[in-house]
């Protein structure tokens, strides 16, 4: 039993020491600490820290007396969890690429026209189809079924972390609220592969 208890310990140091080696080597190293999101911001997950929670500051107008306030651009959606005129405003203006994050029969029952397919499941197997079509600096927003899904997350954090995307956004209600308001949607929306 002491032999056999012996070699798997050193067997998991022998391959958590060639996963750092590894990660230490890879152009973009994956972080060794995914970052949990609270109220809608990242915050890394630390057992010895509390949590650092990063708040996002919403946009605001300028400052001043009501005669020099600006107003804001009726093209720029809200700051703050997108709502789905914030999604069809992006449709419209053509001002982010969407990513879907469900798997390939959610995919062939509706989604975005525009969209390119990245599912969760198989996002490094996929992930080409936006690294030769998405510069890193263009707005991208992440989709998946909404609710409790969690793919729309993990495919944007792949974006962000391993292939340096800088403004990636989920929306977090996703499919099930374009689902419920299609009449909205409907010009936007493809089925089929």
């Amino acid at each position: 039993m002491n032999k056999v208890m012996t070699q798997i310990i050193t067997l998991l140091v022998i391959a958590s020491a060639l996963g750092a080696a590894t990660n230490s080597i890879r152009p973009t190293s994956m972080p060794w600490m995914r970052a949990e999101r609270i109220n809608g911001s990242e915050a890394v997950t630390n057992t010895a820290t509390t949590p650092k929670v990063v708040p996002v500051e919403p946009k605001r107008a300028g400052s001043g007396s009501v005669a020099n306030a600006v107003e804001p651009a009726p093209a720029a959606p809200a700051a703050g969890p997108l709502t789905a005129e914030d999604v069809l405003l992006h449709l419209k203006n053509g001002s982010a690429r969407f990513v879907d994050a469900r798997e390939q029969h959610e995919w062939v029952e509706g989604h975005f026209r525009s969209a390119i397919h990245i599912p969760a499941s198989a996002i490094y197997a996929n992930i080409d189809r936006i690294v030769r079509e998405v510069p890193p600096n263009e707005k991208i927003i992440v989709y998946c079924g909404g609710g409790d899904c969690e793919a729309s997350h993990h495919v944007a954090d792949a974006l962000k972390n391993d292939f340096k995307y800088q403004d990636v956004t989920v929306y977090v209600k996703g499919w099930q609220e374009v689902d419920s308001k299609m009449s909205m949607f409907a010009s936007y929306v493809a089925k089929g592969d």
